[in-house]
C-alpha cells in the first residue's frame, strides 16, 4: 500500500510532493537555482581575475566559452536521460501490444491490458526516480574526460551535467527555456509550461 502511494505521488510538485525524495521537484529547482545564483559566480569572478592578472586572456571570450559550454553540458545531459526514457517506453509499447492479443481477443482483453497498461507505467515511473537516485548519490564525474587537455571549468561541467540529467528524468521533465534566455544570463528559467502534472513520462 505504502509502496502504491509512493510511486503515485512521485516527484512532481502540481499536486503534492514526496518530502523524502531528494529529486522532487521543489528541490531540483532549488540545485539549478543555487548553480545558477551562486555557484555559477564563483567562476564567473575568477575568470575576471584571471583576466586582470593575464592581459593575454580575453574576460568577454571566456564569459562567452563559459555560456557555450553551460548550454552543451545541459543539451548533452537532456539527449542522454531522454535516450533513457525513449528505451524504457519503447520496450514498454512492444510490451502491451503483445498484451493486446489478436483482433478477436482485442474487447476480451481490453479491461485487462488497461489496467496492466497503468500498472506498467507505475513502474516505469519508479524506475525513472531510481535511476534518478543513483545520479544524485553518485560523485559528479561524467565529464572529466570529455576534454583532451585539463579544464578548471571540469567541475563545473560535471555538477551542470548531475543536475540536467536529474532535471529531465523528473516526471514532467524540467526543461530549460533557452531560446527566452537573456543575452546576459549564463543560465535560462526553467519552462513553466513543462511542469504540469498532466506531462506523461
Amino acid at each position: 500500500m505504502a509502496f502504491e502511494a509512493s510511486v503515485d505521488m512521485g516527484s512532481s510538485g502540481a499536486v503534492c510532493e514526496d518530502i523524502n525524495n531528494p529529486c522532487r521537484e521543489t528541490e531540483l529547482k532549488k540545485m539549478y537555482d543555487k548553480l545558477r545564483l551562486q555557484t555559477l559566480s564563483k567562476y564567473i569572478m575568477e575568470i575576471k581575475k584571471k583576466s586582470k592578472a593575464d592581459k593575454t586572456i580575453n574576460e568577454a571570450k571566456e564569459k562567452e566559452k563559459l555560456k557555450a559550454m553551460l548550454q552543451e553540458v545541459f543539451t548533452k545531459a537532456q539527449y542522454d536521460m531522454t535516450k533513457k526514457k525513449e528505451v524504457f517506453i519503447s520496450y514498454l509499447h512492444v510490451d502491451y501490444n503483445e498484451v493486446e492479443g489478436e483482433k478477436g481477443e482485442e474487447k476480451k482483453t481490453q479491461h485487462r491490458s488497461t489496467k496492466q497498461q497503468t500498472k506498467k507505467l507505475k513502474y516505469m515511473e519508479l524506475a525513472l526516480q531510481n535511476l534518478q537516485m543513483i545520479i544524485f548519490h553518485e560523485e559528479a564525474r561524467y565529464l572529466h574526460t570529455m576534454y583532451k587537455q585539463p579544464d578548471p571549468l571540469c567541475a563545473l561541467a560535471d555538477e551542470c551535467y548531475k543536475i540536467g540529467c536529474l532535471m529531465t528524468l523528473h516526471n514532467p521533465p524540467l526543461l530549460l527555456d533557452w531560446e527566452n534566455k537573456e543575452p546576459s544570463d549564463y543560465l535560462p528559467p526553467i519552462k513553466m509550461e513543462e511542469t504540469s502534472a498532466n506531462t506523461a513520462l
